[in-house]
């Protein structure tokens, strides 16, 4: 069987491999990320056509997802996500100015329901054993801010730490 160079013309009728096949795409896809001007050619054909042919735009934007976010997306998992820290990180039901969702760090939610108004924005939360998804309080330790956190790290009495989120009466609560 005669091979064909993935930037030659294939004829009709020709049966080629699927791993030439995907050559073939893969080339198609390189010359079009090179190639604004292409892109938009190509971007405001499609738009003339979904204008002209309204049906085909419905069932493209249905497998599109259509713009639905939150819980009436595909891709909903609970409004639970991990960061690359491993932070696990809560939807918070609030977006941003530019739309998108916006997600807090377990940990702070945890330790703002334990000191209730106490709690304040710039505080720092340190995880005892390191492990940054283990987000219970034996295992939190509430620093006022950087400034604080910085000294502890600094002396190395950060090591020794026990959790102070336990013990409320230090930061004006009691039991």
């Amino acid at each position: 069987m005669k091979k064909f160079h993935r930037n030659s013309i294939v004829k009709k009728g020709v049966k080629l491999s699927e791993k030439h096949k995907k050559n073939i795409r893969l080339g198609a896809i390189k010359k079009f990320k090179d190639h604004p001007e292409l892109r938009k050619k190509i971007s405001e054909a499609l738009k003339k056509y979904y204008k002209e042919h309204p049906e085909k735009a419905q069932k493209r934007n249905k497998n599109l997802n259509s713009g639905k976010k939150g819980k009436e997306s595909f891709a909903w998992k609970g409004g639970i996500s991990i960061n690359t820290n491993g932070h696990r990180l809560i939807y918070s039901g609030i977006e941003n100015e530019k739309g998108k969702p916006k997600y807090i760090e377990e940990e702070r939610l945890v330790a703002k329901k334990i000191l209730g108004d106490i709690f304040d924005e710039k505080c720092r939360i340190y995880h005892l054993n390191r492990n940054n998804s283990d987000n219970r309080p034996e295992n939190l330790y509430y620093f006022k801010n950087q400034s604080e956190a910085l000294k502890a790290m600094y002396n190395g009495t950060i090591t020794n730490l026990k959790s102070n989120l336990i013990n409320k009466k230090k930061y004006g609560k009691s039991n």
